[in-house]
């Protein structure tokens, strides 16, 4: 029952970020066409999704954790990178240049997976 109701919870988050991200103004451009940045907040609601179908089936827990640190942890990488309209190699951004935010969910990225091999 409780394994339902966190299920519950963490689909409600993801499809109410979902919808945050889609119709806040800071996620579009001047024309009103979605940016780059509308795929971090879609990449955790997705993550948030599969977590909460994993989360109710004890053989798929781990795999959906796993999964959503990856997808997450990945949208979070792709965000700081450096890579415009412009003729120039991609590369990431310095840290001045990089939002507080990106570098708090990396340095929770790093900590979860470190807890994770801890075990093994």
């Amino acid at each position: 029952m409780l394994h339902r109701f966190l299920a519950l919870l963490i689909s409600l988050i993801g499809l109410a970020l979902v919808a945050w991200a889609y119709l806040d103004p800071r996620f579009r451009g001047s024309e009103g066409i979605l940016t780059g940045s509308f795929c971090l907040p879609f990449s955790i609601s997705v993550a948030l999704l599969v977590l909460a179908w994993s989360v109710s089936k004890e053989q798929w827990r781990k795999f959906g954790l796993w999964f959503a640190l990856a997808l997450i942890g990945q949208a979070v990488a792709l965000q700081m990178i450096d890579a415009g309209p412009l003729i120039h190699y991609q590369h990431y951004r310095p840290f001045q240049d990089i939002h507080s935010f990106l570098l708090v969910l990396f340095l929770i990225q790093i900590c979860v997976v470190g807890i994770g091999l801890h075990s093994r």
